[in-house]
């Protein structure tokens, strides 16, 4: 089974328009943005190092990916919760998403430029039939050493994190893979509406 560790770098996507498009999908204020800016500041210091995507290619021709932001975000996230800061902790939460949304973009490209297929579709332990919560360890264990754990409740830490199989193919989808479309709660998810 073929391993790989990358890191993601997803820090450096922290810029001016990405945090503006943060700030309209969540609906924060214009006067916001200084804020905004200054949760990023300190994200970015959070994520050095530590952000980073373990992936292992199954004999099928399928990778488990699991990904991680790094527990020094769930920290920040507890230290402004903690201090009464509650929008900074949200804006924690919401900007998290965001870089986890590019992350999968970039692992995405990264699989095709150095595995040479499509990702075609994601499938999330617990999100869909046929793939159960328990395989959550599963991929966990597939990818060897790694930073990312699952507790006895399926609960990932850090909580920043994801772990998925992709599907590929060796022709391009009609349309990018969208993490959402494979997950069972997009009807009636906050994220979507």
């Amino acid at each position: 089974m073929e391993r790989m560790f990358l890191e993601t770098r997803l820090s450096e996507c922290l810029t001016d328009s990405f945090l503006e498009e943060v700030r309209r999908s969540r609906h924060y204020e214009p006067e916001d943005r200084k804020l905004l800016a200054g949760v990023a500041a300190d994200m970015a210091v959070c994520l050095r190092r530590q952000e980073c995507a373990y992936l292992a290619k199954k004999k099928d021709g399928s990778v488990v990916v699991c990904m991680t932001l790094g527990g020094g975000v769930d920290l920040l996230q507890e230290r402004y919760g903690r201090t009464g800061r509650l929008l900074e902790s949200y804006m924690v939460e919401h900007i998290a998403c965001a870089l986890l949304s590019r992350g999968y973009e970039e692992i995405f490209a990264w699989i095709h430029g150095h595995m040479g297929g499509y990702v075609k579709t994601c499938h999330f332990f617990g999100g869909e039939d046929g793939y159960p919560l328990e395989g959550i360890r599963e991929a966990l264990s597939l990818v060897g050493d790694c930073r990312i754990r699952c507790s006895e409740a399926f609960c990932l830490t850090p909580s920043k994190s994801t772990v998925f199989l992709a599907e590929l193919s060796a022709t391009a989808p009609d349309r990018a893979p969208a993490p959402c479309l494979a997950c069972g709660r997009r009807s009636y998810c906050e994220q979507k509406k």
